[in-house]
Protein backbone atom coordinates (compact mmCIF):
# COMPACT_ATOMS: atom_id res chain seq x y z
CA UNK A 1 0.00 0.00 0.00
CA UNK A 2 1.19 3.63 -0.50
CA UNK A 3 2.31 5.50 2.67
CA UNK A 4 -0.12 8.54 2.90
CA UNK A 5 -3.28 7.96 4.09
CA UNK A 6 -6.24 8.61 2.43
CA UNK A 7 -7.50 11.65 3.95
CA UNK A 8 -11.46 10.75 3.57
CA UNK A 9 -11.23 7.47 5.52
CA UNK A 10 -8.89 7.75 8.59
CA UNK A 11 -7.20 4.32 8.15
CA UNK A 12 -7.67 3.68 4.54
CA UNK A 13 -4.69 3.24 2.32
CA UNK A 14 -4.31 3.12 -1.66
CA UNK A 15 -3.04 -0.42 -3.17
CA UNK A 16 0.91 0.83 -4.17
CA UNK A 17 0.95 -2.47 -6.31
CA UNK A 18 -0.79 -5.87 -6.84
CA UNK A 19 2.00 -8.22 -6.78
CA UNK A 20 2.66 -8.24 -3.18
CA UNK A 21 0.41 -10.65 -1.95
CA UNK A 22 -2.32 -8.60 -1.47
CA UNK A 23 -4.61 -10.27 -4.14
CA UNK A 24 -4.11 -13.52 -1.49
CA UNK A 25 -4.91 -11.05 1.60
CA UNK A 26 -7.66 -10.15 -0.48
CA UNK A 27 -9.23 -13.47 -0.97
CA UNK A 28 -8.99 -14.45 2.81
CA UNK A 29 -11.00 -11.39 3.25
CA UNK A 30 -13.45 -13.11 0.98
CA UNK A 31 -13.81 -16.46 2.60
CA UNK A 32 -14.29 -14.69 5.75
CA UNK A 33 -17.52 -13.14 4.11
CA UNK A 34 -18.29 -16.22 2.58
CA UNK A 35 -18.10 -18.16 6.30
CA UNK A 36 -20.58 -15.01 7.46
CA UNK A 37 -22.86 -16.19 4.65
CA UNK A 38 -22.90 -13.35 3.03
CA UNK A 39 -24.71 -13.52 -0.43
CA UNK A 40 -22.88 -10.18 -1.90
CA UNK A 41 -19.42 -8.65 -2.03
CA UNK A 42 -18.95 -4.69 -2.61
CA UNK A 43 -15.81 -3.44 -4.37
CA UNK A 44 -15.09 0.00 -2.81
CA UNK A 45 -13.03 2.54 -4.58
CA UNK A 46 -12.90 1.07 -7.64
CA UNK A 47 -12.28 4.15 -9.65
CA UNK A 48 -8.33 4.36 -7.87
CA UNK A 49 -6.64 2.78 -10.87
CA UNK A 50 -8.45 5.50 -13.11
CA UNK A 51 -7.95 9.09 -10.77
CA UNK A 52 -4.53 10.58 -12.07
CA UNK A 53 -5.24 13.36 -9.65
CA UNK A 54 -5.12 10.16 -6.99
CA UNK A 55 -2.34 8.64 -8.77
CA UNK A 56 -0.09 12.55 -8.14
CA UNK A 57 -1.03 12.83 -4.65
CA UNK A 58 -0.72 9.17 -3.19
CA UNK A 59 1.77 8.18 -5.36
CA UNK A 60 0.94 4.98 -6.40
CA UNK A 61 2.79 3.12 -9.35
CA UNK A 62 -0.44 0.12 -10.31
CA UNK A 63 -1.38 0.67 -13.95
CA UNK A 64 -4.50 0.60 -14.87
CA UNK A 65 -4.70 -2.42 -16.42
CA UNK A 66 -3.27 -3.86 -13.25
CA UNK A 67 -5.81 -2.64 -11.23
CA UNK A 68 -8.73 -3.98 -13.63
CA UNK A 69 -7.50 -7.27 -13.49
CA UNK A 70 -7.07 -6.59 -10.09
CA UNK A 71 -10.74 -6.71 -9.16
CA UNK A 72 -11.54 -9.32 -12.02
CA UNK A 73 -9.66 -11.61 -10.35
CA UNK A 74 -11.36 -11.11 -6.99
CA UNK A 75 -14.51 -11.06 -8.45
CA UNK A 76 -14.33 -14.20 -9.94
CA UNK A 77 -12.74 -15.59 -6.91
CA UNK A 78 -16.40 -14.46 -5.13
CA UNK A 79 -18.82 -16.20 -7.82
CA UNK A 80 -16.37 -19.37 -7.14
CA UNK A 81 -17.87 -18.88 -3.46
CA UNK A 82 -21.10 -18.71 -4.75
CA UNK A 83 -21.58 -14.76 -3.83
CA UNK A 84 -22.21 -12.09 -6.41
CA UNK A 85 -20.03 -9.17 -7.04
CA UNK A 86 -21.19 -5.49 -6.38
CA UNK A 87 -19.36 -2.93 -8.83
CA UNK A 88 -19.32 0.32 -7.07
CA UNK A 89 -20.05 4.43 -8.96
CA UNK A 90 -18.37 3.15 -12.09
CA UNK A 91 -19.02 -0.20 -14.71
CA UNK A 92 -15.70 0.13 -16.52
CA UNK A 93 -14.53 -3.39 -17.08
CA UNK A 94 -17.01 -5.19 -14.94
CA UNK A 95 -18.86 -7.36 -17.56
CA UNK A 96 -18.33 -10.08 -14.96
CA UNK A 97 -20.08 -8.12 -11.99
CA UNK A 98 -23.74 -8.81 -10.85
CA UNK A 99 -24.83 -5.26 -10.33
CA UNK A 100 -23.65 -1.81 -9.57
CA UNK A 101 -23.95 0.83 -6.46
CA UNK A 102 -24.17 4.12 -6.82
CA UNK A 103 -23.81 6.68 -4.38
CA UNK A 104 -25.89 10.02 -4.87
CA UNK A 105 -26.25 13.34 -3.22
CA UNK A 106 -28.66 16.27 -3.64
CA UNK A 107 -25.91 18.32 -5.52
CA UNK A 108 -24.51 15.53 -7.22
CA UNK A 109 -27.09 13.35 -8.70
CA UNK A 110 -26.71 10.92 -11.66
CA UNK A 111 -23.22 11.97 -11.95
CA UNK A 112 -22.20 8.38 -13.45
CA UNK A 113 -21.69 7.00 -16.95
CA UNK A 114 -25.90 7.15 -17.31
CA UNK A 115 -25.01 4.59 -20.22
CA UNK A 116 -23.12 2.10 -18.08
CA UNK A 117 -26.10 2.00 -15.50
CA UNK A 118 -28.46 1.54 -18.46
CA UNK A 119 -26.57 -1.35 -19.88
CA UNK A 120 -26.71 -3.23 -16.45
CA UNK A 121 -30.37 -2.85 -15.90
CA UNK A 122 -30.56 -4.30 -19.80
CA UNK A 123 -29.03 -6.95 -18.91
CA UNK A 124 -31.31 -7.49 -15.71
CA UNK A 125 -28.34 -6.99 -13.57
CA UNK A 126 -29.34 -5.13 -9.78
CA UNK A 127 -28.67 -1.46 -9.78
CA UNK A 128 -29.14 0.16 -6.68
CA UNK A 129 -28.57 4.18 -6.12
CA UNK A 130 -28.07 5.19 -2.70
CA UNK A 131 -28.82 8.46 -2.07
CA UNK A 132 -27.69 10.44 0.77
CA UNK A 133 -29.13 13.30 2.97
CA UNK A 134 -32.55 13.60 1.46
CA UNK A 135 -35.03 15.91 3.14
CA UNK A 136 -37.48 14.54 -0.01
CA UNK A 137 -36.91 10.90 -1.20
CA UNK A 138 -40.29 10.29 -3.08
CA UNK A 139 -39.19 13.61 -5.27
CA UNK A 140 -35.55 11.65 -6.17
CA UNK A 141 -36.88 8.74 -6.22
CA UNK A 142 -39.33 9.94 -8.89
CA UNK A 143 -36.44 11.53 -10.80
CA UNK A 144 -34.56 8.09 -11.27
CA UNK A 145 -37.34 6.44 -12.06
CA UNK A 146 -38.09 9.25 -14.89
CA UNK A 147 -34.81 8.07 -16.26
CA UNK A 148 -33.93 4.33 -15.50
CA UNK A 149 -37.59 3.25 -15.33
CA UNK A 150 -38.62 1.14 -12.02
CA UNK A 151 -36.17 -1.28 -12.79
CA UNK A 152 -33.96 0.52 -10.36
CA UNK A 153 -33.27 -0.35 -6.59
CA UNK A 154 -33.29 2.86 -4.40
CA UNK A 155 -32.06 3.56 -0.84
CA UNK A 156 -32.54 7.21 0.46
CA UNK A 157 -31.23 8.74 3.83
CA UNK A 158 -34.48 10.56 5.10
CA UNK A 159 -32.93 13.86 6.86
CA UNK A 160 -35.87 14.46 8.67
CA UNK A 161 -36.64 10.37 9.71
CA UNK A 162 -33.23 10.45 10.58
CA UNK A 163 -33.06 6.75 8.88
CA UNK A 164 -32.31 5.03 5.36
CA UNK A 165 -35.92 4.62 3.08
CA UNK A 166 -35.70 1.77 0.60
CA UNK A 167 -37.53 1.79 -2.61
CA UNK A 168 -38.24 -0.87 -4.99
CA UNK A 169 -37.00 -3.97 -2.91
Amino acid sequence: MVSKEWGQWPGEYFVNSTNTGIIDLMKMRIDKIDEWGCDWVEFDNMDWVYDQELRNTYGFEVTEQEGVAYYQELCQYVQSKGMKCMAKNLVENTSEFDGVLYESYDDEQNWWNQAGAQRFLDQEKLVIINHYNESDCEEIYEKYKDIYNEDISFICEDASLKKYVHFNQ
